[in-house]
């Protein structure tokens, strides 16, 4: 049995979910009423992602994250597949943070590369196999070469696959979607599109799913489009995506303060308190807000959001 069949049931539309917070801690008011927002919509969700802040987090701030999702998924008796980011390079740290995603019940994880260092192999081999090693569960590798400036290859992916029998697949942030259609040729992996404004290409050349920040902002919105696509309604699929997704991925969502644009959005919703980060993140100064306002307007699904 192939990765990609033994992992299947780990697919689908899996957005990125923001920490709201407020007055310097997390608002985990704000994080209930953002998972019962998406619930409806959505396969699953990754909580403490790059969207989510998570290298900005404590471990003891991580936990409670994981807490509050925990509590509300039996609260809800909601049974999508919980990804939990497991950024940083203090391997005792992400020990402690894999055995309480185990306590929890969290599904799989997101594991980047390590931070700060410059890397080269045979460091990802290593790195990746250590955290493999602390437990069971299965393991997106995050594929973001913007902040590591290291591009895994599609040779190096499936090796790391092939080493580590927990690694289930790849969140592809690399804008080479060639990428996506190699590993799928390769047929031994998961592969997510991990990039909003990429995500129609690597959708349209096989993606298993999407690991995105839209679909938090916009779930009825994205899961439409993505139901057509996966209904191999292309032609319906790509007029939801050009109508109302992508001018706003476009506006919003493809510069690198990603995260203040979506929990300005979140906010203009009202579907989280306050639009509040954590340095080194900085806030939206009142042009990029009207800005984020102006892109939500012309979505039929956030025009009735505001209008509530």
């Amino acid at each position: 049995m192939n990765q990609s069949s033994r992992h299947a049931a780990l697919a689908g539309n899996i957005p990125t979910i923001a920490t709201p917070m407020r007055d310097g801690a997390v608002d985990h008011a704000s994080l209930r009423s953002l998972l019962a927002y998406i619930d409806p919509h959505v396969d699953g969700y990754l909580t403490c992602g790059s969207v989510g802040e998570g290298a900005s987090l404590t471990l003891d701030e991580r936990i409670a994250v994981m807490e509050t999702v925990r509590d509300f998924r039996r609260t809800a008796n909601s049974h999508r597949i919980w990804f939990f980011g497991t950024s940083g390079t203090a391997l005792p740290e992400i020990e402690s943070l894999v055995q309480a995603c185990v306590d929890h019940g969290v599904d799989a994880l997101l594991t980047p590369q390590p931070s700060y260092f410059a890397i080269a192999p045979p460091m990802p081999q290593q790195y990746f196999a250590a955290v493999a090693g602390i437990s069971d569960l299965p393991i997106v590798i995050y594929d973001n070469p913007y902040p590591t400036s290291y591009y895994l290859g599609t040779d190096e992916i499936i090796a790391l696959a092939a080493d580590n029998p927990t690694i289930a697949g790849v969140k592809v942030t690399d804008p080479n979607v060639q990428k996506v259609s190699a590993l799928k040729a390769r047929g031994e992996m998961l592969v997510y599109t991990g990039d909003d404004f990429i995500c129609w290409r690597m959708l349209c050349r096989g993606a298993d799913g999407a690991m995105l920040a839209y679909p938090m902002i916009l779930p009825e919105t994205f899961a439409h489009m993505y139901r057509l696509h996966r209904a191999g309604r292309r032609e319906d699929a790509f007029t939801v995506w050009s109508r109302d997704i992508l001018p706003f991925v476009n506006e919003c969502l493809r510069d690198t303060d990603y995260v203040q644009t979506s929990k300005a959005a979140l906010q203009r919703l009202g579907v989280i308190a306050s639009a509040e980060l954590r340095l080194p993140l900085t806030p939206l100064d009142a042009i990029r807000w009207q800005e984020v306002n102006e892109a939500l307007a012309i979505i039929p699904e956030a025009q009735c959001r505001i209008s509530m």
